[in-house]
């Protein structure tokens, strides 16, 4: 995995240990009530998060954590594209002859 450093500037300050620090995943799933108090929250107080645990967590509620898959993309970018491409042709390879994947 990659090694995690904080920055400031483009000058990297220190190098993080990777132990309990995970990137997260989309989607996620939370309780609708929940989810929706976190909204209400965000927006009263004009607060932005780049995903849901980050609201659900400003507003108070505990968030778990559930094991994900590196091959679970998030396709955002052109680049996102070109790498599920590579992977869905490795798997085709992977489990050719057989009616799934």
């Amino acid at each position: 995995k990659d090694t995690l450093k904080k920055v400031e500037h483009n000058e990297v300050i220190k190098t993080l240990e990777r132990g309990g620090v995970y990137a997260i995943q989309t989607p996620q799933g939370f309780d609708k009530e929940i989810l929706l108090d976190a909204y209400r929250k965000a927006y009263k107080d004009g607060f932005y998060a780049t995903d849901d645990a980050g609201l659900v967590e400003r507003a108070g509620y505990t968030v778990r954590v559930v094991e994900g898959d590196a091959l679970n993309l998030k396709i955002t970018t052109k680049d996102d594209i070109i790498l599920a491409g590579a992977i869905l042709q490795m798997l085709e390879r992977r489990y050719e002859g057989r009616d799934w994947i």
